[in-house]
């Protein structure tokens, strides 16, 4: 394995994040229910909001950005512990099938990361992936990208 960039993200800063991408995730997908539920729609089409769209944010966030907004926002990111790199396509399908074993039984693989050396859930040892705290260094951006990011600029 590489070196790592940035400290192993513990139990509870994940958890934080877990709980963050929910509440944005029922916000958005809250009105999107409420109007499928109506003749417009048929069942095909909530299965698909309901099923698919999650998992494509969250392999797709994990493959381009390196994070959920809610890892964002807790400052974390999922890694390819193999690197320290990005994750592959195949690493964050693989580890989004792993959220499913990780909640068998009773949530134990995502207690895993409490005490786990590594801080890695079922799903990410089964990916082969990590999740890294890495505060943003605000002293490394110039002024022009520090007043866009505080709305001062467009």
């Amino acid at each position: 394995m590489a070196a790592v960039a940035g400290e192993w993200a513990g139990f509870w800063r994940r958890a934080a994040a877990l709980a963050l991408d929910g509440l944005l995730a029922a916000a958005l997908l809250l009105p999107l229910a409420v109007a499928t539920q109506g003749a417009l729609f048929e069942d095909w089409w909530r299965r698909l909001v309901v099923d698919l769209a999650p998992a494509l944010a969250l392999v797709g966030f994990w493959r381009l950005r390196g994070a959920t907004p809610g890892k964002r926002l807790m400052e974390i990111a999922v890694i390819d512990i193999r690197d320290g790199g990005g994750v592959s396509v195949g690493q964050a399908v693989i580890r989004y099938v792993g959220y499913f074993l990780s909640a068998l039984p009773v949530y134990l693989g995502f207690l895993w990361a409490a005490w786990d050396r590594r801080k890695q859930g079922f799903h990410d040892k089964i990916a082969r992936t990590g999740v890294v705290h890495r505060p943003e260094d605000e002293s490394t951006k110039d002024l022009t990208t520090l007043m866009r990011e505080a709305g001062c600029t467009s």
